[in-house]
């Protein structure tokens, strides 16, 4: 169980990380329709993380805020733990900075909070 009053000061933290570092991103539920988010991407994974993961080609790390919400919503958009589908989810990246988006799937949910959640993408 969280504690509340955590979860309130991690969701407000959160917006102002995604201000400060996030990008717009196209998250593609797999029974549903997509939406803009914002999120925080990591190009720069550990080839640790690939080995344990036992899955073979890039591997991206990026953190939403964890709620479901479109960017029109809030102006960064989110997407909630309970709604994700790993292998069935995907979503729209850039794989480097200022490159075109190149649709990824969510492979893992790796951890989350009251404000974040992070997501492995291949």
């Amino acid at each position: 169980m969280t504690d509340p009053a955590f979860d309130t000061l991690a969701a407000n933290a959160s917006d102002q990380f995604l201000e400060i570092w996030g990008e717009g991103l196209i998250y593609r539920p797999s029974g549903g329709s997509p939406r803009g988010v914002t999120g925080i991407v990591d190009r720069d994974v550990p080839e640790e993380l690939a080995e344990a993961t036992g899955v073979m080609g890039e591997s991206i790390l990026i953190s939403v805020a964890n709620r479901a919400t479109s960017i029109s919503d809030d102006g960064y958009g989110g997407i909630a733990s309970e709604e994700v589908d790993t292998g069935g989810d995907k979503i729209d990246v850039p794989t480097r900075l200022d490159a075109g988006m190149r649709t990824r799937t969510i492979v893992r949910l790796i951890d989350q909070d009251g404000g974040m959640m992070r997501l492995e993408v291949r």
